[in-house]
């Protein structure tokens, strides 16, 4: 089933988990939310357009119409789905992680190398988690030259994962601060995490940081090609030399 809608991966004009918000020509994911079931709003996405709607197994019982597929699990569909769309996609893609500041930094960047006249795609809002990165990848224009989007974690080996279906060829750091500690114990474990995003760099890729980031040696220490740059006094010159 995953191999129909790959096939018609490049036809479609994005993928949706929202039925009330899909439209014509995409794509319906349906993910169980707090209180209900996107499958239970399959029908209704088709009625408003969507190509297909992809349900999961559990429910082969409640549709008969062909355009609902069924897949084992509709989150890992969605993630390999993104996955295979990062594969095609030409656009250079900037990753932002940090403990603060990266929606904010998002939009600066973006708005930036669209002033240089490069078309860019900003994720929507703080989509920043497997759900949101993925959605990003999947409705970012085919010819878009840069997408710009922000990874978040609260656990450890969350970032090695994201950074895998983002595969970046720029990373920027906002800043290391204390957040998540339940999840990644202390500063220390926030640093390793976060820069992991780095270590997916591909050769030709750079990573932005601050220059009052903490670990400096252990940052120079993974040997990952650095700009290091005031990113609030020099922002705007500095980005969109290195950036474009």
């Amino acid at each position: 089933m995953k191999e129909k809608i790959l096939d018609i991966l490049d036809k479609i004009k994005g993928v949706s988990i929202d039925s009330r918000k899909v439209k014509q020509g995409e794509i319906f994911v349906a993910l169980k939310g707090e209180k209900t079931h996107g499958a239970l709003y399959a029908e209704e996405a088709l009625k408003k357009g969507a190509i297909y709607s992809v349900v999961p197994e559990e429910f082969k019982n409640t549709y008969k119409n062909e355009r609902i597929l069924f897949v084992k699990d509709t989150f890992s569909f969605l993630v390999e789905l993104a996955k295979h769309r990062r594969k095609k996609i030409k656009s250079k893609v900037i990753a932002i992680t940090g403990s603060v500041g990266k929606t904010t930094t998002k939009f600066m960047i973006s708005f930036l190398l669209s002033k240089a006249n490069r078309k860019v795609y900003p994720s929507p809002k703080s989509f920043n988690n497997f759900i949101g990165v993925s959605l990003t990848l999947l409705n970012a224009p085919f010819d878009a030259e840069y997408i710009v989007t922000e990874i978040g974690i609260n656990k450890k080996g969350e970032m090695e994962e994201l950074s895998d279906l983002v595969k970046p060829d720029i990373g920027i750091l906002t800043k290391i601060g204390p957040s998540h500690l339940e999840g990644l114990e202390n500063l220390e474990g926030v640093f390793e995490e976060k820069t992991k995003l780095f270590e997916k760099l591909p050769n030709s890729g750079f990573a932005i940081i601050n220059r009052n980031s903490p670990f400096p040696r252990e940052l120079k220490q993974k040997q990952i090609k650095f700009f290091i740059i005031w990113m609030k006094k020099n922002l705007d010159g500095t980005v969109r030399d290195l950036c474009i």
